[in-house]
């Protein structure tokens, strides 16, 4: 080529422009002549806990469907099957979606993704509704924690290593729809008692499970469903009773059992257990007959049963004033099956007990209902294991489970805190994010 000549130089550059443009519109015409979709019509984004999308292309022209290999830039953010084009969402963030239908013909689509777990610790995550935490622990831990034979502060330290000191009471869910091997549906560790009055002596073992002072008790609950149709209410009723009365119940035999820290064969009728006598049936002297209708005699009672007037002062809700005078039977027998079916049994000896009597041998309830607390906060950690982990539908569940049982109104199946205090007092369980104490990835909200 001879420079000296401008035309033909000029000539030769417009060729090679033109060559390129060519080149670059081959490469890229096949790429526009097809669109990515997905089933949510024009929405590219993921904003449920674990949510899907399901992604395709299709021909702008004739709207055949186009097929090639999908991927995804980032894994950390979410996962994509490389046949399907079905996307998983793991945390929050901005991904870049590729599908390759040939090396030179491609085509990306930038997704969004929002209100997924946040990662706390390696085996702790916030869910987005910041009202519960799940806990990653190996399987043999969790059938022991279900025996009752672990040491919970291997699970409380971990938690305060995140969280701040604002918990009255933690729960522990374990992530079981059914445990037979469970020797119990719930337990109250009791860690810290600062009221007098209730028949518990004064002590503090907060340091022990990471807690500075604030933390009460530990409740585990063994199955899913124990928070609204389970033992919840039960177990919370433990950290304020019942250690002010003596009670008896049935062995499997019929015959007499001492039942601590329950009312057992008594008229307490509250969530720990008691019933309603029916003075009318009473067959003679020593027979008696108690009223099922609303509270078996010992009954966790899935969340049926409110709290009565003897455990609404122990919790510092009401005041002496409002107790009635308690009978507790003893020297009691019966028939199992059919104290089940009529609650007929037999006492040689009943002894009644006044407010003032429980008052004269425990103390007055310091605080009174005056000044006691009526506002508790809760955390919610859900134990799971790498073989059965929380799925989407399953923390669904969960929150919803948590969220009806902290409400501050009423439920229609099952009685809630607020509900079983006759809207005296609220528990909250939520806006955990607050609590942490590094602030948490909450942004993509």
């Amino acid at each position: 080529m001879n420079r000296n000549n401008p035309p033909l130089f000029f000539l030769y550059i417009f060729n090679l422009l033109l060559i390129l443009s060519c080149s670059i519109e081959n490469k890229s015409s096949f790429s526009s002549s097809f669109k990515i979709i997905t089933d949510e019509g024009n929405s590219f984004s993921i904003d449920e806990p674990l949510g899907t999308l399901k992604l395709s292309a299709i021909d702008k022209i004739n709207s055949k469907s186009v097929k090639g290999t999908w991927s995804v830039n980032d894994l950390s953010i979410a996962e994509i099957n490389s046949k399907t084009g079905l996307l998983k969402a793991k945390r929050n963030g901005k991904v870049k979606v590729s599908l390759f239908v040939s090396p030179s013909s491609r085509m990306s689509k930038e997704i969004v993704i929002s209100h997924q777990l946040i990662p706390i610790a390696n085996n702790i995550v916030l869910h987005p509704h910041l009202n519960a935490v799940s806990m990653t622990i190996d399987r043999a831990d969790l059938e022991a924690i279900n025996k009752g034979e672990f040491d919970l502060r291997k699970l409380t330290h971990p938690i305060y290593n995140f969280f701040e000191d604002d918990f009255d009471f933690i729960f522990l869910i374990s992530h079981n729809y059914g445990c037979p091997e469970c020797p119990y549906a719930g337990r109250n560790t009791l860690v810290k008692n600062d009221i007098k009055g209730i028949g518990k002596p004064l002590y503090n073992s907060c340091k022990k499970f990471g807690s500075q002072g604030k933390l009460q008790s530990i409740i585990h609950i063994t199955q899913s469903r124990g928070m609204t149709n389970g033992t919840a209410l039960h177990e919370l009723m433990h950290r304020w009773g019942n250690y002010v009365l003596p009670s008896y119940s049935f062995d499997s035999q019929g015959g007499q059992k001492r039942d601590y820290s329950h009312w057992g064969v008594s008229s307490a009728n509250g969530v720990l257990g008691g019933f309603e006598l029916n003075k009318k049936d009473t067959m003679t002297m020593n027979a008696f007959k108690a009223n099922f209708s609303k509270n078996p005699y010992f009954s966790t009672n899935h969340n049926h049963t409110k709290y009565s007037p003897i455990e609404l002062y122990l919790m510092g809700m009401i005041p002496k004033d409002e107790v009635p005078p308690l009978t507790v039977y003893s020297g009691i027998k019966c028939n199992p099956e059919v104290f089940k079916k009529t609650g007929l049994f037999s006492s040689d000896s009943t002894s009644t007990y006044t407010i003032n009597d429980i008052i004269r041998r425990h103390g007055e309830r310091i605080p009174s209902y005056h000044s006691s607390q009526k506002t508790f906060k809760a955390l919610a950690v859900i134990l799971s294991t790498t073989s059965n982990p929380i799925r989407k539908n399953e923390w669904a569940f969960y929150t919803e489970e948590i969220s009806k049982f902290c409400a501050s109104e009423n439920n229609e199946n099952h009685l809630n805190f607020y509900q079983a205090t006759g809207k005296r007092a609220e528990l909250t369980m939520g806006e955990l994010d607050k609590s942490l104490r590094k602030a948490p990835e909450v942004s993509s909200r």
